[in-house]
């Protein structure tokens, strides 16, 4: 047993078919994302760490010294949960597929894999592994589902209809199992003593609305913040979110640095931030535009023109919230660094400004002209925005 104190890049995952499953679940990365948004309101710092030792990890204030929340969450139809499905050690056959990328083969050259069963952990026995990797630095275990308990408590009342209870309420016969079959599993020379911060937690998320009830959240944080949520685009802030943690749960590897860690599979309290940071109101956006198109009409922009541009303009405040679109945000970069450069010149005139961006940003297909005119203008408005700053990395030059 390990007493050091050890983060989450010492230990190695004991999984890390973990990313690949969780292309399947979105209920997950939907809870992650309801998750992620009561920490950011709870004020403290926060990372949650996606698909790494488990489904989720929770480190609350500064990352090397945090203590670490462990969450399981897992999809159940039909039956409640009991101690015998919690601590079954299930078969679980290994994966048919061709050899990794990283050894040179023939395209067509498929490598069969061993199909042979493999025992696999229990529930319990995987989160309580967490207590044997991580003992000093354990803050909590949880396990998370859609599905309610069906546990024996000790003042006999229903575990099924309980939202919330922890490993302590439990009956003392029904501890003493989930025990000595943990103990087995790990093969411990005592018995397993499972931390008070155990918890069983049942997720009013279903397995077939839980997008709806993401978005829900959001909107209700939304309201909380800023007093409303209709003037946001609450759908395209659950997108963003919600491939944000996609991604990082896709990220397969191992890694032995903690802030390289969390860079690949974490999203934090500034992540979170600067993505809110990036979303204004509908009614800024359109306030904004009522005095841009009097300068553009005093400038001599024609009314045809001035509508393509301000359909543009819209459609760009939703589009420049995701992340994920990689060629958006390089041009918004690229249009943001000849922005500093004219207000640093002390030019500020919107004619100007269009054709300057005009000129200077490289013709593409993938986006019409008046679109970069519209980033380019709603850019402008905001260019003292403090997310406002290069922070997509260009792709590499090609050799000559």
């Amino acid at each position: 047993m390990m007493h050091e104190q050890l983060d989450l890049a010492n230990v190695k995952p004991s999984e890390t078919g973990g990313p690949r499953a969780s292309n399947r679940l979105d209920f997950q990365k939907n809870w992650t994302l309801c998750h992620l948004v009561e920490r950011h309101k709870e004020g403290a710092d926060y990372v949650v760490v996606c698909d790494y030792h488990d489904d989720v990890v929770v480190l609350i204030g500064v990352p090397s010294a945090a203590k670490l929340h462990f969450y399981q969450v897992k999809t159940r139809n039909g039956s409640p949960w009991t101690m015998a499905s919690l601590t079954s050690s299930k078969k679980k056959r290994k994966r048919r597929g061709k050899a990794p990328t990283e050894i040179a083969k023939p395209a067509d050259d498929v490598v069969g894999t061993n199909t042979e069963d493999e025992e696999g952990g229990s529930i319990l026995g995987k989160l309580y592994k967490h207590k044997l990797d991580f003992l000093e630095r354990l803050g909590s275990l949880n396990l998370v589902s859609n599905c309610c308990f069906k546990l024996s408590l000790s003042d006999e009342a229903s575990s099924e209809s309980k939202p919330h209870f922890s490993f302590v309420e439990l009956h003392v016969d029904e501890k003493k199992v989930a025990s000595e079959r943990v103990q087995a599993e790990h093969r411990l020379t005592e018995q397993a003593e499972f931390p008070e911060a155990t918890h069983f937690i049942v997720s009013d998320m279903t397995t077939t609305g839980h997008d709806k009830s993401a978005i829900g959240v959001i909107a209700t944080y939304l309201e909380y913040r800023y007093g409303t949520s209709e003037s946001f685009p609450v759908a395209a802030i659950h997108r963003s979110l919600f491939d944000e943690i996609r991604r990082r749960s896709n990220r397969e590897g191992v890694w032995d640095d903690l802030d390289l860690l969390i860079k690949q599979k974490g999203v934090s309290r500034s992540d979170f931030e600067k993505l809110l940071s990036k979303v204004h109101p509908r009614r800024d956006a359109e306030s904004q535009w009522l005095e841009l198109s009097k300068e553009l009409e005093s400038a001599g922009i024609s009314i045809r023109r001035r509508i393509r541009i301000s359909n543009f303009w819209h459609r760009y405040r939703v589009d420049r919230i995701d992340e994920s679109n990689e060629i958006l945000q390089r041009r918004r970069d690229a249009v943001v660094a000849i922005l500093e450069q004219l207000i640093a010149a002390g030019i500020e005139d919107v004619s100007t400004v269009l054709s300057e961006v005009t000129v200077k940003i490289p013709a593409d297909p993938a986006f019409d002209l008046e679109y970069t005119c519209a980033m380019a203008l709603y850019e402008f408005c905001n260019i003292e925005d403090p997310v406002v700053q290069k922070t997509h990395p260009q792709p590499p030059e090609e050799a000559p």
